[in-house]
């Protein structure tokens, strides 16, 4: 073999090392970087989701409703219902916003006080009792904070 492909050889070797250095750097690198997202999500994601609420429904009709209080294993909530009336209370719900300061006169009650553990579920039904537009979210207490959802509407017929 020449000294120049001896030479081209090991200059393609030393690339090929190169690069394997780098996809094992990178590789490395994503992997600290999707921990730390894991690690946010289950200790920083506290939340009260309403899940896929119906946009109408009918006077008299029970409608049942689930949603989702999100936070760390271990966490528990004393509250947590959804909030319903025929008044919007429109934008975000602060930490500092108890139910009785929102526009807010109906709950689902089955979770309304005690002791549940989270993450977790819940589920509950509505009868509407006369035909109008209701607003509604999902409210849990966590730690003395509240947590709502955003505020969805409901047609009744």
């Amino acid at each position: 073999m020449s000294e120049s492909a001896r030479t081209k050889s090991g200059n393609m070797k030393l690339w090929i090392g190169a690069l394997v250095v780098l996809l094992l750097i990178a590789f490395i690198t994503w992997q600290g970087v999707r921990e730390d997202v894991a690690v946010q999500e289950s200790t920083l994601g506290t939340a009260a989701l309403l899940r896929v609420p119906p946009e109408s429904a009918a006077v008299g009709e029970a409608v049942v409703l689930r949603w989702e209080v999100r936070a760390p294993v271990g966490a528990s909530t004393t509250h947590t219902a959804i909030h319903w009336g025929t008044v919007s209370v429109p934008g975000i719900l602060g930490q500092d916003v108890a139910s009785a300061q929102t526009a807010y006169p109906e709950l689902i009650s089955d979770y309304a006080s005690g002791t549940f553990s989270l993450p977790r579920e819940f589920s509950g039904g509505i009868v509407f009792p006369q035909p109008g537009t209701y607003y509604l979210r999902a409210h849990a207490v966590i730690d003395g904070q509240h947590y709502w959802s955003p505020e969805h509407t409901v047609e009744v017929e």
